[in-house]
């Protein structure tokens, strides 16, 4: 029998141990009297007729009486002309509806609902996630979902609450309105803060003889991702009006979807760069192909290969080695577990990504290796693409650790719970004092498979250094 709440669905999804798509199928297949197979077909066929409705849409048509006809069009085109203030997704969801209720009207296709109002609901929904699908994959309209139904549950508690307070219920579904007009405003601005660049600034104090040392960093561009290789170059201009002394880029320069053409772009935006002691760069876990299980030596054909078998599909078409090739081809200096000492004044201590541990069986130094025999009197900076070693970076005396890999934690409640629950003992975000070190972990300049940063906001930061 058809369910009558979500309460019944969710029980009956216990009750047989399985998930709640599963439950829904089960009670479909009993009611219709249909095979799997066949009610598949049948939502697939469905599927089929709110895409036609939306495709073979004619603005011109008009119903019998001449009242219905065009109004979707004129949705759409105020979309277009930025007069609309529900943004992308909402004016997405106005106008199939009305596509849907315009067919009916003008007898094409006959959608029954309950309501004449209500025929274009489902469609209205469906289609536009099926965009979101499409232009940003299922993790992103995943989350869109989970949104929706979080705000939907809270606005059905407060309507519910006000109900009874009022002692009549409403008429309308205003719980449901008010859950997509939330979610679209709060992934609204998910989406700007992650697609949009903003600058954060840190200062911190040492009594070494440094001096006054400006440190651009970067990290987790991702390329491809919210932005290309010429985005790339444009964000590198806006660095360089920082005047840094040094610029650092932090690992996941490129990923498994990111193409040769914005690589080069990219590297040569990075070379363009006029700094007093240069660019340098490390791995992070992304560079080269670890993620999607390839490795340091492995072939563009290989790690699309790799990139399938583990669901990302990448487009990458150049190895890690071409990458280095290409940033040291733009006088970028890659540090593998290297430190070099700049103008007598400070070090700068590049170490392999902590995936190289499990990647190459221990495949990266330890701190005490990379600062033994460093002289102390000069301050000390240690890239590392992941924020996980701060014991051991804090017991080795280095005076800054730079990170990224985290994404701030991206979405809230993330960054919350890990802060509560103690996950790890790296920091998510921001500047950090531990010992005699101090910790610092950006954002990114991008975001990484989910386009909406909740918790935080893309970012280049700069460090000031203020020493004797």
């Amino acid at each position: 029998m058809a369910f009558l709440s979500c309460e019944e669905m969710l029980a009956a999804a216990r009750s047989q141990k399985i998930t709640l798509a599963e439950a829904v199928l089960r009670s479909d297949l009993e009611e219709s009297r249909l095979t799997e197979e066949q009610s598949r077909a049948a939502m697939h066929h469905l599927w089929q007729v709110m895409q036609a409705t939306s495709r073979e849409y004619d603005p011109a048509q008009r119903s019998r009486s001449g009242l219905s006809g065009g109004d979707a069009a004129k949705v759409e085109q105020a979309h277009k002309e930025g007069k609309l203030l529900g943004g992308d997704y909402l004016s997405a969801v106005t106008a199939e509806a009305l596509k849907t209720a315009e067919c009916n009207a003008c007898m094409k296709r006959i959608v029954a609902a309950p309501t004449a109002g209500s025929c274009g609901v489902l469609p209205a929904v469906l289609l536009p996630l099926g965009v979101c699908f499409a232009l940003w994959g299922a993790m992103n309209a995943l989350i869109i979902l989970l949104h929706l139904a979080l705000f939907g549950l809270l606005a059905d508690l407060v309507c519910r609450v006000i109900g009874k307070l009022r002692k009549k219920r409403f008429a309308r579904n205003y719980a449901g309105l008010a859950a997509l007009l939330l979610t679209v405003a709060y992934l609204g601005v998910g989406w700007y803060q992650a697609s949009h660049v903003w600058r954060t600034a840190y200062t911190v104090t040492t009594g070494k003889a440094v001096g006054q040392l400006r440190v651009g960093l970067i990290a987790d561009s991702h390329l491809g991702t919210t932005f290309d290789g010429a985005g790339f170059a444009a964000h590198m201009k806006t660095l360089q009006a920082e005047k840094p002394d040094v610029v650092v880029v932090a690992g996941d320069f490129v990923d498994e979807r990111s193409s040769r053409a914005d690589m080069v772009a990219a590297c040569k935006a990075l070379g363009g760069l006029e700094t007093p002691y240069g660019v340098y760069f490390v791995f992070g876990n992304h560079d080269k192909g670890n993620y999607s299980g390839g490795h340091a030596g492995q072939t563009p054909e290989g790690i699309r290969k790799a990139g399938k078998r583990s669901g990302l599909m990448p487009d990458r078409d150049f190895t890690a080695e071409d990458l280095v090739n290409e940033l040291e081809a733009n006088g970028v200096t890659v540090l593998q577990d290297e430190t070099v000492l700049l103008d007598d004044r400070f070090y700068l201590i590049g170490r392999q990504d902590a995936s190289e541990e499990t990647e190459n069986r221990g495949g990266r130094a330890s701190m005490q290796e990379l600062t033994q025999g460093l002289d102390e009197q000069y301050y000390s900076i240690v890239l590392d693409h992941q924020p996980h070693d701060y014991d051991g970076e804090a017991a080795s005396g280095v005076d800054l650790v730079l990170s990224g890999h985290t994404h701030g934690g991206q979405l809230i409640p993330l960054v919350q719970l890990i802060d509560w629950f103690g996950f790890g003992d790296d920091n998510v975000y921001g500047l950090e004092r531990r010992a005699d070190t101090d910790f610092v972990v950006t954002s990114g300049i991008s975001d990484w498979a989910i386009s909406f940063k909740t918790g935080c906001r893309s970012e280049y930061v700069i460090v000031d250094i203020q020493g004797s």
